[in-house]
């Protein structure tokens, strides 16, 4: 049987990708006829450009966003081809198979396969997508003939503005089989359908330590401290310079996005790849972020880390830290530098992580009609 994959696989996310990478392993080590469908719509790949493009309602701030995008790319330009370079070949290579990028919706209905899964990631959150859009719902003009299975699909919060709900619950109804990331999400989409929703793991747990260990690239520098923000925290700022000095370890700061400020004595990196990502959190001494999948990689690794509360996408987090058991990893004021050094009971952590990890395998071999030995 043929096997689809309908995900973020062209936005040069590190997250994104490699999420894309761990579901594609491991559905493909149960079947080997499984690829990723090389989606790359410009409304999500155009945010990447040299002149960014990211279509919003208002054109007037859809222009001055281009406008400063643009001034900030030309002004590290060197920094952001290289960085362009390395996600286009981690995608050939690992996802795509340098398979042709399919650009438009409609094309999409030539597709001859028996599943589609759509998803992981935040494929139904309407910010990321700019709407909703039905292909993530596996809804095609013509209908094609094959079983939709959403696996760790994400609406990015508990729920969606009251405006969605209808649309929603219309595109849920091709949906055959739903799997969500977020527990706290589960009420919410229940409402919509009938269907029986389950939350489980992020994609990137469905392979082993020693499978992610071999598409890493290992740092030219370490020891030392890595701060990895998707947006500016300037407690987060005061934070991570305390713990250099008190530990006396320099800080590097990965991909230093347009829209976050640190502070400008950090090493940096911004042109670093998805292999290079691994590597970098791999050999931290210690992490500090408050992105989703650095923080997934840190729990991986067996890291000593601390997250700090993103100010809209704190579900995924929280439902993360407690299938883990480290609930106690978010940032305390009241405990200084000193919490990112508090002891983490691993053996307890893999207990419970193996325990939603096995149900989510099993979640995907009974949903594809494979029967195998986990």
């Amino acid at each position: 049987m043929r096997i689809g994959i309908l995900t973020f696989s062209h936005s040069d996310n590190y997250g994104a990708m490699l999420q894309a990478y761990g579901l594609k392993s491991y559905i493909r080590s149960l079947n080997n006829q499984t690829f990723i469908i090389p989606y790359a719509p410009p409304y999500l790949v155009g945010r990447h450009w040299l002149i960014p493009y990211i279509p919003q309602a208002d054109k007037w701030k859809q222009v001055k966003s281009a406008y400063k995008s643009t001034i900030c790319n030309l002004s590290t330009i060197i920094d952001f081809h290289r960085q362009r370079k390395r996600m286009k070949a981690f995608r050939n290579k690992y996802l795509t198979n340098n398979a042709k990028s399919i650009k438009r919706a409609k094309t999409l209905n030539h597709l001859k396969i028996d599943y589609l899964i759509v998803g992981s990631d935040q494929i139904w959150n309407p910010d990321i997508t700019l709407g909703l859009r039905k292909e993530f719902f596996g809804v095609f003009s013509p209908k094609i003939s094959c079983k939709v299975i959403a696996y760790a699909a994400s609406i990015g919060n508990d729920v969606l503005p009251e405006s969605y709900r209808e649309e929603i619950k219309k595109l849920l109804e091709n949906v055959d089989i739903i799997s969500i990331r977020e527990r706290s999400s589960i009420p919410y989409i229940s409402s919509l359908t009938s269907k029986q929703i389950t939350d489980v793991m992020d994609p990137i747990f469905l392979l082993s330590v020693d499978q992610w260990k071999l598409i890493e690239s290992i740092p030219c520098q370490y020891p030392y401290i890595l701060v990895y923000v998707t947006e500016s925290n300037q407690e987060l700022n005061n934070f991570i310079q305390e713990l250099s000095k008190e530990k006396n370890l320099p800080i590097i700061q990965i991909k230093r996005n347009k829209a976050v400020s640190l502070s400008p004595s950090f090493k940096w990196n911004a042109c670093t790849g998805p292999s290079d990502f691994l590597g970098y959190i791999h050999y931290a001494q210690y992490v500090v972020t408050n992105s989703f999948h650095a923080t997934a990689f840190s729990i991986l690794f067996h890291k000593q880390f601390l997250i700090f509360n993103h100010s809209s996408r704190n579900a995924r987090l929280k439902d993360l830290l407690f299938n883990c058991n480290l609930e106690n990893r978010i940032f305390d004021k009241s405990l200084a530098t000193t919490q990112i050094d508090n002891p983490i009971d691993w053996n307890q952590t893999e207990q419970k992580k193996e325990k939603a990890i096995r149900y989510s395998k099993e979640f995907l071999q009974r949903s594809l009609a494979i029967n195998e030995e986990i």
